[in-house]
């Protein structure tokens, strides 16, 4: 595999998701690009539409390897009606539900990781592009790459930078904190650990619950400086505000959270550039300005970036490991260190059409890394869409609840 393609071997921080990857916890992301009410499109036009596409570069062709030392495969065709799917539901909670079977069942290493569902909303007479890729191919700041299959637009000027810039180089980063970030977020993450837990993981099958919706940007902002806190920081406080509400027991010296950041100043990448990083929250008081306070102290004294950099720097000499240590030990790593996520991500696309629809939203949603509460923020323009997902096994009835009293929060005045 020589020239271009050679660019397309897996990182070790794409290698993070295929060794979590399994049938029981698939590591995909789905975009779903809700459409104006119009003149169905036919899937057969979409079909054709991302059959073309799909050629013209090598990320959309690439299939994983088995584990991360071997070679991926290139594919050159593949059969449109499996790429694209259709679907018909007659409402909004029907949409969901077909989500959350996307959500839960894994895609094939035999083929790209990647697939696209229509579907047909009765309700409002519109549908709904449901992107599906795994997460080793694109994390969630390059998804405009795959978005480009089917929307209206010259995929190779608009898009140039998420589908042919080579994949995010990790330079492992040899500091004192390389070597002792590990053990400390181990001593952080024991009270989780010492709960127990409801099920194995990785589990043998997969189920997810997935909500949705979506505010102004505009009001996420005015009440972020009423609080005298950025937008991302009022976002964070309010979804441990709501965690706390819905799920109550926080543990003894705050609640975790994860924050994935990412390497990438310039956002020109395709494959990962995201590590993760971990927040004790503990406010001093009951308020959104406590709240958004303590986040703010805790975001300053850890320093995500540098401690991601460093919790990602101390994995790497997994790959020298057999294949199945790798993924025990992942497991291991990731399983018990937080309640709950929320990543949020800038969107750079201006309106978009397919087929002269307009994308009225465009709603994200993440895999989990073990079985925390994910919450999934994308600014796009004038709107913040919010995604949220769990395993309904370990936070029975969690997601809507949760859903509802974040976008309270996020909308109430401080």
């Amino acid at each position: 595999m020589t020239g271009y393609r050679a660019g397309r071997r897996l990182t070790e921080l794409d290698c993070v998701h295929l060794r979590l990857d399994s049938a029981g916890h698939p590591m995909h992301w789905l975009l779903a690009l809700r459409l104006a009410p119009g003149a169905s499109i036919a899937v057969d036009r979409l079909r054709a539409r991302v059959a073309e596409r799909a050629g013209a570069h090598a990320l959309y062709q690439l299939c994983l390897p088995e584990r991360p030392r071997r070679r991926p495969v290139f594919v050159a065709a593949a059969d449109p009606a499996v790429r694209v799917r259709h679907a018909a539901v007659p409402d909004h909670s029907g949409l969901l539900r077909v989500i959350e079977q996307r959500m839960a069942t894994a895609l094939p290493r035999s083929v790209p990781p990647w697939d696209i569902t229509l579907v047909d909303e009765a309700d409002r007479g519109g549908q709904t592009v449901l992107l599906r890729v795994h997460h080793c191919l694109s994390d969630g700041l390059a998804a405009p790459g795959f978005a480009a299959l089917v929307v209206d637009t010259d995929t190779a000027h608009d898009y140039e930078r998420f589908v042919t810039a080579q994949r995010f180089p990790f330079k492992r980063a040899l500091t004192w904190r390389t070597c002792t970030e590990v053990p400390r977020q181990y001593r952080a993450a024991r009270p989780l650990r010492r709960a127990g837990r409801v099920l194995p993981f990785p589990p043998a099958d997969c189920a997810r619950r997935v909500a949705e919706f979506s505010i102004p940007i505009r009001t996420l902002r005015q009440h972020a400086a009423d609080a005298l806190g950025s937008s991302t920081e009022y976002l964070l406080a309010a979804a441990a505000a709501a965690y706390r509400q819905v799920i109550p027991g926080t543990d003894r010296g705050g609640l975790r959270v994860m924050v994935p950041v990412t390497l990438d100043a310039a956002a020109r990448h395709t494959g990962n550039a995201t590590v993760s990083a971990f927040l004790a929250v503990d406010p001093a008081g009951p308020g959104m300005a406590d709240q958004v306070r303590a986040v703010r102290e805790r975001l300053a004294a850890v320093d995500p970036v540098d401690q991601g950099r460093a919790l990602a720097s101390a994995g790497v000499d997994l790959q020298y490991l057999p294949w199945r240590a790798q993924t025990r030990l992942m497991a291991r790593m990731v399983r018990d260190t937080c309640r709950l996520s929320v990543s949020v991500t800038p969107g750079f696309a201006m309106r978009r059409t397919v087929f002269g629809h307009d994308v009225d939203a465009t709603v994200p949603f993440s895999p989990l890394m073990a079985d925390e509460l994910m919450v999934t923020a994308l600014i796009l323009r004038d709107r913040l869409t919010v995604g949220v997902v769990s395993d309904p096994r370990v936070l029975p009835g969690a997601v809507s609840d949760f859903a509802e009293s974040l976008r309270a929060l996020l909308l109430s005045p401080v």
